[in-house]
């Protein structure tokens, strides 16, 4: 009933004056603030639910007849029709693919490779032409992967998954398309076609080359058919291994519960409790033959037979509980029960691991290389596994030693926790198992239960401040001071376009260029989550990456060969031929441009997060002595976000505007199809921003009145947080450099079977066979770069699923996190402001964040050259960092815009550059 609610809504400065608007069902809408602020339509899109639904109804485009699918896309309205897209695709693809073989085979038939190198010549256009079959089949994929993730419709959630299968198998048809491989190589080595390349088809083409190679495509029929197979193996396994990663839990049937798991919530404990017989009384009372043996006659009647009594036992079957059982149970021989449980796979789970590791060693063997790892790192940043190895070290190296300060720590509050219960004090030794529970018992202790009281009391009056309204505002607010861009609710909408009621839609607007993206923002947990499935985690999807298109006007000949599958079905009827010939035009023509230098579609980004939904309800006016429905008002709470929320909302976002900023000419490079250790560049970037005191300072407004928070406030929403989730900070670092070494170790040459090797160079592993291989190296790593000691029999990486996800790439998360700690501090620390403060007309220092304390406005305008404000240091430096590095996309290798910004050695080469940042890890 709600998005059928037509209303207006005007603010007054007289707080309690209301005035009645178009409404129906006898409902009315209100308003109680008498700041505009607080009802800007960005922020009132999110915090209101009713607010956007009479902005869709306002809008939407379907009113008018313009007939969306889903995304924007045109027919995408039905299960069917994504099916019969997905088809279309193919079949467009065809033509594609077909055209550019039989003119390379036709051309080397003729032997004419050599003559008429112009601009519309098949083989100077083959790197856009593969650019633009990828395009095109990647945008309906990932399309069809969001929706299948996303859609709350099981039919829309079936037809997904098919219309993905139809077109992720048609990827590995073109991945073995040999003559396509074979045209795109000859481009490559002939130098009279590859001059006229430019910087960034050059690119493309070794992207493209290596995602050929990688795929065996270059191999003897007899490698490549092996090739295949274990392809084909480790896909199993891996899903064999995923899928059975956390089902080892074996339950722990504990006697006396209520007594030994004392600390754990009164709640938890009643789920895990039951009643059962007493087999101690029964065997007691069988030696003493008051109860006869089983193998005596039983005779209920026999007046020596007693009731047997009933006891209490905890059944502890369920991760969930086990975690809270490390975290609050006092009784360590219980935490321990427990932490080997949660570390325990089976030798089934661990043969599977390693099977899949050994073959992925033959894998990289066919190809040619001595690991997996060195097949898959040797064109990332870091160029090669050695030098991931002595970054990870070199990280260890600095943060064991904070790690272990912080261990000595929780064991000088185990010690003292200990005294309190025995009068006898025995030295000890801090185990994992300890780690959950002395961190909770130091974060209550610091508080009486009173003052804990007060504090999450205030913790959760703070939130008031950071509505996801307000959030969105400010963080507009800040990238229109960074890169002038800024967030508009889009008023170019179709109710059909949308998979989910509460999904909303922003325009991205730059301030010269006018309109550059688009981004979904599916933000909310389903109102019944039982019934309508999402994805569980946070996540970004580019459904449309940039592009320029208007280099396809130049291929005449595919042009002409596309037109054709408009009536590629004789036998259809008028109307099938219709439908298939819009959906067609649509595939075709992206239905975004931007004309700037060239004509590029625009990026289309989704965002997915799980944040509690505004609610809904209705309220009475103040001053209305009757109560019913002719009085009655809709009216929204939003959604208050906590500090990690925030985090996830920042981190996803920095991945949104990348992608849009990234506007490269082809869509291989475009936004985040980039190097896979710079990737997660500028999403943690964005978390160093929400950081800052003067960023926090900016967006938290209180959601019903604008006032800004407090700054005597902000750390106490940073730092003193109920969950204290950063708390032992350098411990976690610890462990997680400890698995990403891991990784590295698993897919190095020790597991090649072609290789004799059992150690590396950089390690001092002892391994005498390649038996039980992948617990050996975790004993071993664990003794040499862990804070805690190995314990006997947990095999723990039975349930490290990034393993086969991420496999030789877990690194990057530190990595990145490295070079975004680097730019921040060299940038836009304050700490080091001085460094790039601007001087004031008057000659007075203005510090880069001043400028953040206003609310920027700007109109948009026409055929205008950007110019860069430099009364701004903030925007000074967005425009540094959005040219040396945002904007390329997978264009350019990060080390240059790294170098040009400072981040490292300026006066080192190119190919140095990685050895010194490895070198240089502090």
């Amino acid at each position: 009933m709600h998005s059928n609610i037509l209303y207006s809504l005007q603010c007054f400065n007289n707080i309690n004056k209301f005035r009645i608007l178009n409404s129906y069902y006898g409902l009315r809408y209100f308003s109680t603030s008498s700041k505009s602020k607080v009802n800007s339509p960005l922020k009132r899109i999110f915090n209101d639910t009713f607010y956007w639904n009479h902005h869709v109804q306002k809008f939407n485009k379907n009113n008018k007849n313009e007939h969306v699918g889903l995304c924007g896309f045109t027919n995408l309205n039905s299960p069917e029709e994504l099916i019969q897209n997905a088809q279309l695709c193919v079949k467009y693809s065809n033509i594609l693919v077909n055209t550019i073989c039989n003119d390379y085979i036709s051309n080397k038939n003729n032997n004419s490779f050599n003559n008429n190198y112009t601009k519309e010549n098949p083989q100077i256009l083959i790197v856009k032409r593969l650019d633009r079959l990828s395009d095109k089949l990647c945008s309906m994929i990932d399309t069809f992967e969001l929706l299948r993730n996303v859609h709350p419709n099981p039919e829309y959630i079936d037809a997904a998954n098919e219309a993905y299968e139809i077109l992720n198998n048609y990827f590995g048809q073109l991945n073995t398309n040999y003559n396509l491989y074979e045209s795109l190589k000859y481009a490559i080595t002939n130098k009279d076609i590859s001059v006229k390349f430019s910087e960034e088809e050059i690119t493309v083409a070794q992207i493209l080359m290596e995602d050929f190679e990688n795929s065996g495509i270059h191999m003897s029929p007899e490698n490549r058919r092996e090739f295949i197979e274990i392809q084909d193996k480790i896909a199993r396994l891996g899903h064999k291994f995923t899928l059975n990663a956390y089902t080892d839990f074996r339950p722990i049937e504990v006697e006396n519960p209520r007594k030994v798991l004392k600390g754990l919530l009164y709640k938890l404990l009643n789920q895990i409790i039951y009643k059962v017989r007493d087999t101690s009384f029964i065997q007691d009372h069988i030696n003493e033959g008051i109860i006869e043996d089983d193998d005596e006659d039983d005779d209920e009647d026999d007046e020596r037979t007693k009731p047997i009594p009933m006891k209490e036992v905890a059944i502890i079957s369920n991760p969930f509980i086990a975690q809270q059982i490390l975290q609050t149970v006092e009784d360590e021989e219980i935490r321990k029960k427990v932490y080997m449980e949660l570390n325990y796979s089976t030798d089934d789970q661990i043969k599977t691991l390693e099977e899949m590791l050994f073959l992925r060693g033959d894998l990289a063997h066919l190809i040619g290389y001595s690991s997996y790892s060195e097949m898959n790192i040797k064109n990332k940043m870091a160029k090669s596994q050695e030098n991931v190895l002595k970054f990870l070290k070199n990280m260890s190296n600095q943060y064991k030693s904070i790690a272990e300060k912080e261990i000595q720590e929780l064991l000088k509050e185990k010690k003292k926790h200990q005294n309190k219960l025995s009068n006898i004090f025995k030295k000890t030794e801090f185990y994992p198992w300890d780690y959950q529970y002395y961190t909770n018992v130091i974060k209550n202790s610091n508080y009486n239960k009173e003052e804990l009281s007060n504090k999450k009391r205030l913790y959760r009056s703070l939130l008031s401040y950071f509505s996801i309204g307000s959030i969105i505002e400010g963080l507009s607010n800040l990238y229109s001071h960074l890169y002038g861009i800024s967030f508009k609710p889009s008023t170019s909408i179709s109710k059909s376009e949308f998979w989910h009621k509460d999904v909303r839609k922003l325009d991205v607007i730059h301030e010269v260029e006018g309109k550059i993206g688009t981004i979904y923002c599916d933000f909310f947990t389903r109102p019944n989550s039982s019934i309508e499935r999402k994805y569980e985690n946070a996540a970004h999807f580019t459904i449309q990456c940039a592009r320029r298109v208007d280099f396809d006007q130049f291929d005449t000949k595919m042009n002409k060969n596309l037109h054709i599958i408009e009536s590629i079905n004789s036998s259809s009827t008028p109307e099938q031929i219709q439908q298939n010939s819009v959906m067609m035009k649509q595939i075709q023509q992206p239905f975004k441009y931007f004309e700037g230098q060239g004509t590029f579609q625009l990026p289309i980004v989704v965002i997915v997060t799980n944040f509690e939904r505004p609610s809904e309800y209705y309220s009475f006016q103040q001053s209305s002595k009757k109560r019913n429905n002719n009085n009655r008002y809709p009216t929204s709470k939003p959604s208050l976000l906590t500090w990690p929320e925030m985090e996830t909302l920042f981190h996803e976002m920095g991945h949104a505007i990348h992608s849009i900023l990234a506007r490269t000419n082809f869509q291989n490079i475009s936004g985040t199809r980039c190097k896979m250790d710079f990737v997660e560049v500028p999403s943690i970037l964005m978390e160093h921003f929400l950081q800052s005191d003067e960023v926090i300072s900016s967006i938290a407004r209180h959601y019903q009145t604008d006032e800004p928070l407090k700054s005597k406030y902000v750390d106490i929403m940073k730092n003193s947080q109920p969950q204290n989730y950063n708390s032992s900070k350098y411990i976690n670092i610890q462990n997680q450099l400890k698995l990403s070494l891991l990784d590295q170790l698993y897919h190095s040459s020790i597991f090649n079977k072609h290789s004799n090797k059992l150690s590396d160079k950089l390690f001092n592993l002892n391994l005498n066979k390649k038996t039980n291989l992948s617990t050996k190296i975790l004993e071993q790593v664990t003794k040499e770069f862990d804070i805690y000691p190995y314990i006997q029999d947990t095999q723990w990486q039975g349930q490290f699923t990034h393993l086969f996800s991420y496999g030789s790439t877990y690194y990057t998360y530190f990595w990145c996190r490295k070079i975004a700690e680097e730019i921040w501090n060299k940038l836009f620390n304050s700490n080091n402001s001085n460094k790039n403060n601007s001087t004031s007309e008057k000659g007075q220092s203005k510090s880069i964040w001043d400028s953040l304390k206003e609310r920027k406005s700007f109109s948009i305008k026409e055929n205008v050259q950007t110019q860069q404000d430099n009364s701004d240091p903030l925007r000074v430096l967005g425009e540094k960092l959005k040219n040396e590095l945002l904007k390329w996309g997978g264009a350019r290798d990060p080390w240059i815009g790294l170098k040009n910004l400072g981040i490292v050695n300026q006066d080192l080469e190119n190919d140095t550059l990685f050895t010194h940042f490895i070198n240089d890890t502090k």
